[in-house]
């Protein structure tokens, strides 16, 4: 007869210690995954904002180094001394304006 008492009650489920470390374990991987794609998304941002700022050096490199090509040249030269120091060649003849218009 007591055996019979014992088939009849419902099982209940007992959490055991590895069920508790398993459901723990499972949550702290969630935990971390989700701070890892906190973390990719800011890396992710900060390498778009970098990529943009090499792009726009690059190109002002480009300038540079077009305007260092055209510095070089004698026509270039000419009109930096003409227009910024005011000289000119030997056998021009100089009109200055007295009016001040």
């Amino acid at each position: 007869m007591n055996k019979r008492k014992n088939q009849s009650k419902p099982k209940q489920k007992k959490l055991n210690i590895r069920t508790l470390a398993m459901v723990g374990l499972i949550m702290y991987f969630c935990y971390a995954l989700i701070g890892q794609q906190t973390t990719r998304q800011v890396s992710d941002s900060e390498i778009s904002q970098l990529e943009t700022e090499i792009s726009a050096a690059r190109s002002r490199l480009a300038e540079v180094h077009a305007m260092d090509t055209l510095s070089q040249t004698d026509a270039y030269i000419e009109k930096v001394a003409r227009e910024k120091l005011g000289l000119v060649l030997p056998d021009e003849t100089v009109f200055v304006d007295v009016t001040g218009r």
